[in-house]
C-alpha cells in the first residue's frame, strides 16, 4: 500500500493525499487514473526500492473507507490469492460481465463499442451501446468499490458527454446503489456471467403504483393525518426482469431513469409519465442536483502532511475498512438460458410503455427483433411514414 505512486504511461508521480494529486495543471486527473483498468507495470511505488523489497509494479488505485468516516486514496499492491485484492478471479468477473452486456446488445442488433473513451477524455465506458434515435447507453460492470462521490461525479461527466450511465454491480453494499442509474445482479462465479444465461436483476428496476389516498392503509403521507382526496405513489421492486431485457429496454427508450428525492431508479416510460403527471412534471436540473447532495456520504480526506515514499510491498497496512451495510435487500436470483440463434429480446418485451405508434409500426411491418425495428424505423422515416422527435422517440406520420 502506498500514498505516492509513479504512473508510467503519464510519466508523473501521483501524490494521493493531495486533491489534485500534485498536478493542478491536469484537471480531473484522479477520475482519469482511477477509471483505468488494472494492468501490471502501469503503477510503481514512488521510490520502488525503499522498504527492503523491490516494488513489482502490480498495483491498483482505490478509495478506502476509514473508521470515523471519510475515505482516503490508496495505491495497493496486488498479492495473488489475497482476499480483497484485485486477483485474477475479480478481473475475470469484470471481463465476463462486460462481455455478457455487450453480447446482449449485439444479439439485439445494437451497435456496441467496448472500452470506449468519452469525448471529454475523462472517462472510459465499459460497453457503449447505441439505441433508438442515436440514444447512447453506457453500461458499466462495477465489481470493485467506488465512493458515492466518485459515482456521482463520473455519472455527471457521462451525461455531459451525452451518455446515460447504467451501473451494474453484484454487491448489495455498493455505494452506487440508488445514487445513479443502477442494477444489481447476484454475485456468481465469473464462468456463469460468461455462459449463455440471462441474469435476473435483483435491484434497481421498479414499477410505480398510484393509489387514491382514501384507499391506502394508514394516514395521508403528505399531511401526516386524515385523507387528502388525492393520489399517492409507491415504488415497488419489479420482479422477473433480466439484465439482457433491461439493457435493450433502456436502449429502446422503453425504460428510463427517474430520481425521487435522493433515490435513482429505472422504471418504464409509461410509469415515468404517470409519475410526472402526478407531481406536476419532471424536477428541474437544480432540484435534481440538490436532491443528490447527501450529507451522509463519506468525504474524501486530503491533507498537506508529507507521507513516506517507501515501497510497502509485502507489509501489512494499518487501515481497515469499517463493515459495510447493505444498501439493497437480497432477492431470489434465478437464471435462465438465453435463446439460441437470433437475438433473443423481442420487440414486445421492450416496447411496453413506448408510444403505441412505435409498436404499431414494428408489428404491422412484421418485425420481431429490436435490431430490425431500428432498421425498419429508419427506412420508414426516409419514406415519410415515421418521425423521430427531439427526445429520440419515434411516432408514425
Amino acid at each position: 500500500m502506498a500514498r505516492a505512486v509513479y504512473h508510467v504511461p503519464l510519466g508523473i508521480t501521483l501524490l494521493l493525499w493531495k486533491e489534485d494529486l500534485g498536478h493542478p495543471d491536469i484537471p480531473g486527473l484522479w477520475d482519469i487514473v482511477h477509471a483505468e483498468k488494472y494492468e501490471p507495470g502501469r503503477l510503481f511505488c514512488a521510490d520502488p526500492h525503499q522498504g527492503g523489497v523491490a516494488c513489482p509494479g502490480r498495483m491498483y488505485l482505490r478509495e478506502q473507507p476509514v473508521p470515523g468516516g471519510g475515505v482516503i486514496r490508496q495505491a495497493v499492491h496486488v498479492h495473488e490469492g489475497t482476499p480483497g485484492h484485485i486477483a485474477a478471479q475479480e478481473s475475470d468477473k469484470h471481463k465476463a460481465l462486460k462481455e455478457h452486456m455487450a453480447t446482449a446488445a449485439e444479439q439485439a442488433g445494437l451497435p456496441v463499442d467496448v472500452e470506449s473513451r468519452a469525448p471529454s477524455g475523462r472517462t472510459r465506458t465499459d460497453v457503449r451501446i447505441t439505441g433508438l434515435g442515436g440514444y447512447i447507453l453506457g453500461a458499466e460492470a462495477q465489481i470493485s468499490k467506488l465512493t458515492a462521490e466518485t459515482v456521482r461525479r463520473r455519472s455527471k461527466i457521462a451525461r455531459a458527454d451525452g451518455i446515460t450511465p447504467l451501473w451494474v454491480t453484484n454487491d448489495p453494499t455498493h455505494q452506487l446503489i440508488h445514487r445513479a442509474p443502477w442494477a444489481r445482479i447476484a454475485d456468481m462465479p465469473w464462468q456463469t456471467y460468461r455462459t449463455d444465461t440471462e441474469l435476473v436483476v435483483r435491484g434497481g428496476v421498479y414499477r410505480i403504483e398510484l393509489e387514491r389516498c382514501e384507499r391506502r392503509a394508514g394516514l395521508c403521507p403528505d399531511r401526516g393525518s386524515g385523507r387528502c382526496g388525492g393520489w399517492h405513489h409507491d415504488f415497488r421492486l419489479a420482479t422477473g426482469v433480466y439484465l439482457d431485457s433491461l439493457i435493450v429496454g433502456v436502449a429502446a427508450r422503453a425504460m428510463v431513469d427517474v430520481q425521487d428525492g435522493k433515490n435513482v431508479r429505472w422504471v418504464s416510460l409509461a410509469d415515468r409519465d404517470r409519475y410526472y403527471n402526478l407531481i406536476g412534471g419532471p424536477p428541474s436540473p437544480a432540484e435534481t442536483e440538490k436532491s443528490a447532495e447527501t450529507s451522509g456520504d463519506a468525504p474524501t480526506v486530503f491533507d498537506d502532511d508529507p507521507h513516506t515514499l517507501a515501497c510497502t510491498y509485502r507489509q501489512n497496512g494499518d487501515v481497515r475498512s469499517p463493515t459495510a451495510r447493505p444498501r439493497d435487500t437480497a432477492a431470489p436470483s434465478p437464471i435462465r438460458p438465453r435463446a439460441t440463434g437470433s437475438p433473443q429480446v423481442r420487440v414486445s418485451s421492450v416496447l411496453d410503455g413506448t408510444p403505441r405508434a412505435v409498436a404499431d409500426i414494428a408489428r404491422q411491418s412484421g418485425v420481431n427483433w429490436l435490431g430490425d425495428t431500428i432498421r425498419i424505423l429508419s427506412r420508414l422515416a426516409g419514406q415519410g411514414r415515421a418521425h423521430r422527435a427531439s427526445d429520440g422517440l419515434w411516432t408514425s406520420t
